[in-house]
């Protein structure tokens, strides 16, 4: 016959694992270590050594039942067309005539009743292996007795075990019993086996038949102090490859000092991340021996990115890295973390095993993790050095902004001052023109103060004049009445009485009453009969003297106003500082030719409560008195009190208390001295939640 060369075809290949570790029996010793080597078995033949499908590789821990570990090895030949595996381990049990039975966890220790509740070797193993279809099929029992399936009963027949294309590895001699050593991890025969199958031999072929596989187990068993197994090979199946050897070197004898040497003289060259993560996979593919190699690096959101592969992966392998490097073997896929110094996570290094390979031994495991640790250490110095250029770069970028900066600030420093400049030649200029305005209002005060003596010398010299006058009309009104009565007398008529007021009274006693005064004659030539009006002394000073006392006096009157309202006028107020009032104004209609008629009429505040407002004021006073004028209001909505006070300099002119009771407060006060500053202050003193309009009505301020 025909026998295939290669490894099992996972697709085309079944596997049956019994294991009986666990009875009901009391009689029956439990065996605890065959549950974990039929699950250490299952992880090996899902994994690298077969890569069987979950669903092809069948488990069975403490079947209750003959019936279903039959049924299992019947369905799992019926499937088979490459390769059928069997393996039992528990207690193996002979009946009357020495067939064997293997036990299950309902099975009995009674002899008598082995064939009943134990599973019988010819008729539930061997006949579904002979009808199975696969031309490689294996047989391996780790039970007492478990020779006994291939002991021949004549010369014509191999055994009971007669089944062509069979090879039968048994833990057993016919008459011998297993061994499971006390607290140990799997049964001797077991744990021999997946040693093996796991480490591989170091001078073994790269694939290990059936033989060769049975011979060097037979060796370790036999080297670690315990009984020897048994094989049995029926049409040359032992020939056929088993599995991979693990310890088998196929790949290039290449030191890694000189892979690592080659790599550092790459990124001394070329300082490329991106250069350096294609060497490192070129030298796991073309220097270590794997088929496929990939680095990948982790990005800045913690997800592992691609930057470099080699060679062609595993069919059905996923090309997503996983999100966080992963240390572990997955059967032919290996994957070795990357690190920093401080233990951090740098990426992940990922080598394909051909399928027709063997997963490499320990020590060529650990030339891949010492070369991809010598890569980690390569890589982060060229990520330091790419950050510091990085780092490099923004420096200088923002040494050009900052210089940039510095340029614009300075173009803005010398325009400011270009303009604090202008604003200074403005500031002359206004002070000039202000030293010009004080000196033109000095004059005016100059001119005023020398009219207001020239005045007063006037009224002295109109005072003189009238005095002079007056005596003048004096001396010659006696004469004149003098003259008019001896007249009268004359002429026979009645003396009158001359009296100072209205209405008649006796004359005083030795007056002379004068004559009244005669009809006045019009006619042309200015004669009559009477004395007449004429021009003389008596009829013209009188009147002369009236006209020049009325319009002296008139005119004093005036000058007196004008002086009175020169000294006292109203205070002009500026806003210094502290905390600005609003101003009022009321203007008047606007007439042809003039202003807009807008005129300051006070200061207001608004105040809360508890706040307390301070406003200073330039007064500009002269040296004459000037006056505060106005009346100071509170205005509110709620019971608002106020506590104000008004100071000239650093006397108090004026205080007091402002509240719904008593809203208003008339200021009219005289200024004697010229204040430096003029200071009004309110504290709000209630806690009321409105807000308070405190006002200053008639002050006058300057535009």
């Amino acid at each position: 016959m025909t026998l295939p060369t290669g490894l099992p075809v996972p697709q085309a290949s079944r596997a049956v694992l019994i294991g009986a570790g666990s009875f009901q029996d009391p009689d029956l010793n439990d065996l605890p270590a065959v549950a974990r080597g039929v699950t250490a078995l299952r992880e090996l033949l899902t994994g690298s050594l077969w890569n069987l499908p979950e669903t092809h590789c069948t488990a069975l821990i403490d079947p209750g039942t003959v019936k279903e570990a039959g049924s299992a090895i019947m369905d799992a030949a019926e499937a088979a067309t490459d390769t059928l595996l069997v393996y039992y381990a528990g207690h193996g049990m002979l009946n009357s005539r020495g067939v064997l039975h293997l036990a299950v966890s309902g099975t009995s220790r009674d002899a008598l009743r082995v064939h009943l509740d134990a599973m019988p070797y010819p008729e539930w193993v061997r006949e579904p292996l002979q009808k199975c279809r696969a031309p490689r099929r294996i047989v391996v029992l780790d039970c007492c007795y478990s020779a006994r399936a291939m002991e021949a009963q004549a010369a014509d027949l191999v055994g009971l075990a007669g089944i062509d294309g069979t090879f039968i590895l048994a833990a057993a001699g016919p008459m011998q019993i297993t061994v499971a050593p006390r607290g140990g991890e799997y049964t001797a025969f077991t744990g021999a086996l997946l040693g093996l199958l796991k480490e591989g031999e170091e001078n073994a072929p790269e694939v290990l038949d059936l033989s060769t596989t049975a011979w060097y187990l037979r060796k370790r068993l036999v080297a670690a102090g315990w009984q020897p197994s048994h094989c049995l090979d029926e049409d040359l199946v032992g020939r056929l490859p088993f599995v991979p050897n693990a310890a088998y070197p196929p790949y290039p004898d290449v030191a890694v000092d000189d892979l690592v040497a080659a790599l550092e003289k790459t990124s001394q060259d070329s300082r490329d991340v991106p250069g350096v993560c294609q060497a490192v996979t070129e030298g796991v593919v073309s220097g270590l021996g794997y088929a496929y190699a990939r680095i990948s690096l982790v990005g800045q959101d913690g997800r592992l990115v691609t930057r470099a592969a080699f060679g062609a992966p595993l069919p059905g392998g996923d090309p997503d890295s996983p999100a966080v490097p992963v240390e572990g073997r997955d059967g032919h896929r290996l994957r070795v973390p990357l690190r920093l110094p401080d233990g951090a996570p740098l990426g992940a290094l990922e080598a394909h095993v051909p399928p027709q390979r063997a997963v490499p031994g320990a020590r060529r495991r650990q030339d891949l993790e010492t070369y991809a640790s010598r890569a980690a250490v390569t890589l982060t110095h060229l990520l330091l050095l790419a950050e510091a250029q990085q780092a490099l770069d923004r420096s200088r970028a923002e040494a050009t902004e900052l210089r940039t900066r510095l340029h614009t600030e300075r173009e803005l420093r010398e325009k400011t001052a270009g303009q604090l400049q202008a604003t200074r030649d403005q500031l002359a200029r206004l002070t000039t023109r202000v030293q010009q305005v004080e000196r033109l209002w000095n004059e005016r005060e100059s001119e005023l103060v020398r009219r207001l003596v020239d005045t007063r010398r006037e009224l002295a010299d109109r005072d003189r004049e009238l005095s002079g006058l007056q005596e003048r009309f004096q001396a010659a009104a006696v004469p004149a009445r003098t003259g008019h009565h001896l007249a009268d007398l004359e002429a026979g008529a009645t003396p009158r009485v001359l009296h100072s007021g209205p209405g008649s009274g006796p004359a005083a006693p030795g007056t002379r009453t004068p004559p009244p005064p005669r009809p006045a004659t019009t006619a042309a030539t200015g004669t009559g009969t009477g004395t007449g009006t004429g021009t003389g002394p008596a009829g013209a000073e009188p009147g002369r003297a009236r006209r020049i006392l009325l319009g002296t006096l008139t005119g004093a009157a005036m000058v007196g106003v004008l002086v009175l309202g020169f000294l006292e006028l109203p205070l002009t107020l500026a806003y210094r500082s502290g905390d600005r009032p609003a101003v009022m104004t009321a203007c008047a209609p606007v007439t042809q030719g003039e202003g807009d008629g807008c005129q300051v009429t006070g200061q207001k505040w608004e105040i809360a409560a508890g706040r307390t407002v301070r406003t200073v004021f330039d007064p500009a006073a002269g040296r004459y008195g000037w006056a505060l004028r106005g009346a100071l209001n509170l205005r509110s909505t709620c019971s608002a009190t106020v506590r104000w006070s008004v100071t000239a300099g650093t006397a108090t002119v004026a205080e007091g208390t402002l509240s719904p009771a008593h809203p208003s407060r008339d200021l009219t006060r005289k200024l004697r001295a010229d204040p430096a500053s003029l200071t009004v202050t309110a504290r709000r003193t209630d806690s009321g939640a409105c807000a308070a309009q405190f006002t200053w009505d008639g002050v006058y301020q300057n535009s």
